[in-house]
């Protein structure tokens, strides 16, 4: 059976032609996203292909235009707005109470142009989303470090630590933590450590977790061909998490800014609340 690093390898230009496609295919979905349709963008495809995309007819110009205003206006304020009547009412409104305009497209989604009302997020599901972000961009870091460390990320035996194997040293994967002592006790096995006469391999033993038994094979990896190929060859193979740490990142970044836009709409929220009752008070 093939690697995932054999497997990218082989089919690299499928690959490439599906990345380019993935980020046509999201350019044009952000554009119909925040406009509210992708005829605008057909509507170049039609001028780039056939010609001249205006109508002949005065009326169908007019409209037209009409829907290009609404359109741009829709993608420059993250809003979904109808008709310019729309517009005007939620223009007119700003003015009146005062509201900054660019926090209204900041809360994305969140404002209804038509009712002129503000959905307030909640809380908890926000904090949610947070720690969500957070979860998605610790799990990129992770494979993005396995595929960056020059070392081979190897468990020897199922009631063992994973750990790195490298050309001339070998050290512990996870956190290394005394509950004696309550501090970091990060181990490392070097080719000096192994050489040496005086090396404790019960103490060593100890502190990593490791089996008397792994400890005297991986010393024995350091003078082998063999060894050393094949920790060269799992190295070659983790360059494969290039591409997996990009799969968390993309949710971890797509979290994030859902969760900024919900706490930028309780900003707004408050900022309107505020706003609005001055306005109302004035006019008593």
């Amino acid at each position: 059976m093939e690697s995932v690093a054999a497997l990218i390898v082989k089919y690299d230009t499928i690959i490439n032609s599906v990345f380019w496609l993935l980020i046509l295919l999201f350019i044009f979905s952000y554009i119909s996203l925040r406009a509210g349709s992708g005829y605008s963008i057909v509507n170049r495809l039609w001028y780039f292909f056939l010609g001249n995309p205006s109508f002949t007819d005065k009326k169908l110009n007019a409209f037209w235009t009409d829907r290009n205003d609404i359109e741009h206006f829709n993608m420059l304020f993250n809003v979904k707005s109808n008709d310019k009547i729309e517009i005007k009412k939620f223009i007119t409104w700003a003015t009146i109470n005062k509201i900054d305009i660019t926090k209204v497209s900041r809360a994305k989604g969140w404002f209804n142009i038509s009712t002129l009302e503000l959905l307030v997020p909640r809380k908890k599901t926000t904090f949610f989303i947070f720690i969500c972000s957070f979860f998605f961009i610790y799990l990129s870091l992770v494979a993005l470090t396995i595929a960056i460390k020059p070392a081979a990320l190897i468990r020897v035996d199922n009631n063992e630590p994973w750990i790195w194997v490298g050309k001339n040293q070998i050290t512990n994967y996870f956190p290394n933590i005394s509950l004696k002592k309550l501090q970091w006790e990060n181990w490392s096995l070097s080719t000096e450590d192994c050489n040496n006469n005086k090396f404790d391999r019960n103490n060593f033993s100890t502190r990593s977790r490791l089996k008397i038994k792994t400890i005297d094979m991986l010393c024995n990896s350091y003078s082998s061909v063999e060894d050393q190929k094949s920790i060269l060859a799992v190295i070659k193979k983790q360059n494969a998490f290039y591409f997996i740490s990009a799969i968390p990142f993309i949710y971890g970044i797509y979290f994030f800014i859902l969760c900024l836009r919900r706490v930028l709409a309780l900003e707004l929220s408050f900022e309107i609340r505020r706003k609005t009752t001055s306005v109302k008070m004035n006019k008593k």
